[in-house]
C-alpha cells in the first residue's frame, strides 16, 4: 500500500500477466504505476493483481516497486482475478486498469469532483449517491447496444461494484475475459436505464490507452461484431 501516513479513498488495480513469447504486459506496467503514482490526489493505493499465477508473481516487488501490494491469482482469468483484487483492498472506491492503460495527473481529482457535483444534481429528497465515474463524452444509454461506443475507464464505488458483480466471464472463455467491460455497462444499463447512477468526466485527456498490436481495436470487423452478438445472446438482447 502507498505510505503517505493518510488512509487512501481511493485503489487502482493493475492487472497483468506475463507468459512470453504468447503474450506480456510487463513492458506496461512501469509507466501505469508512475501515472498513478503522479496523481494530484493522494494518496491512492495501488494493487498489482498477477493473473493465473504469472511469473510475476516472485519478483513483483523488485521490478514494479516494492511498496506496492502484489495481489496473486491462480487459474482465475482476468475477470476474477481483477474481481479478486477488489476484495482483498478496503477502500471506499476502485480503479480497474488494464496494465497498458494511463491516468493524467488529475484523472483522481476529476473523478472526485464529478462524484460531488452529482450529489448536487439530484434535488432532494431523491437519493443522489453516486456508484461510478466514468470518463464519456455522451451518457449511458441503449447506445451502448447499437454503438461501438462504451464508458472506457471508470472509477467505482465499492458498493455499487460489489453490488453489479464486478466483471463476470459471459461468454463463458476465462483467459482474457472479453468484453468484460462491455458486459458490465450493459447490466448497469439494463439495470438502471437512464436513472444510472453514473457521473461523468467530460475530459478525454485524462486517460491515455494504448494501441497495442492484440488490442480489440486491432480485430476485425467480423471478429468484433461476432463476439458482440454472443454478448448481446447471452444477456438476452435482440438484434
Amino acid at each position: 500500500m502507498t505510505k503517505q501516513g493518510v488512509t487512501p479513498e481511493v485503489c487502482a488495480l493493475i492487472a497483468t500477466y506475463h507468459n512470453p513469447p504468447a503474450y506480456s504486459d510487463r513492458e506496461y506496467v512501469p509507466t501505469a504505476i508512475a501515472s498513478i503514482r503522479a496523481q494530484s490526489a493522494r494518496p491512492v493505493d495501488i494493487g498489482i493483481v498477477t493473473v493465473d499465477g504469472s511469473p510475476d508473481c516472485g519478483q513483483g516487488r523488485q521490478r514494479f516497486d516494492a511498496d506496492l501490494d502484489l495481489i496473486t491469482s491462480v487459474n482465475m482469468g482476468v475477470c476474477e482475478s481483477l474481481n479478486w483484487g477488489a476484495r482483498w483492498t478496503q477502500t471506499p472506491w476502485l480503479i480497474p486498469m488494464n496494465a497498458d492503460d494511463e491516468l493524467a495527473p488529475h484523472f483522481v481529482q476529476s473523478a472526485m469532483r464529478a462524484a460531488i457535483d452529482f450529489q448536487f444534481q439530484i434535488p432532494p429528497p431523491a437519493a443522489s449517491r453516486v456508484g461510478v465515474v466514468v470518463v464519456s463524452s455522451q451518457p449511458l444509454t441503449a447506445a451502448i447496444e447499437r454503438d461501438n461506443y462504451i464508458p472506457y475507464l471508470a472509477m467505482f464505488a465499492r458498493w455499487f461494484w460489489n453490488d453489479m458483480g464486478g466483471f463476470q466471464d459471459v461468454l463463458g472463455e476465462g483467459g482474457a475475459c472479453r468484453l468484460a467491460d462491455w458486459d458490465l455497462w450493459i447490466r448497469v444499463w439494463q439495470r438502471y436505464g437512464a436513472a444510472a447512477p453514473v457521473a461523468y468526466i467530460h475530459d478525454p485527456t485524462v486517460i491515455s490507452i494504448r494501441n497495442r498490436r492484440d488490442s480489440a481495436s486491432k480485430w476485425t470487423s467480423d471478429e468484433f461484431a461476432a463476439l458482440r452478438a454472443r454478448l448481446w445472446a447471452a444477456r438476452g438482447i435482440k438484434q
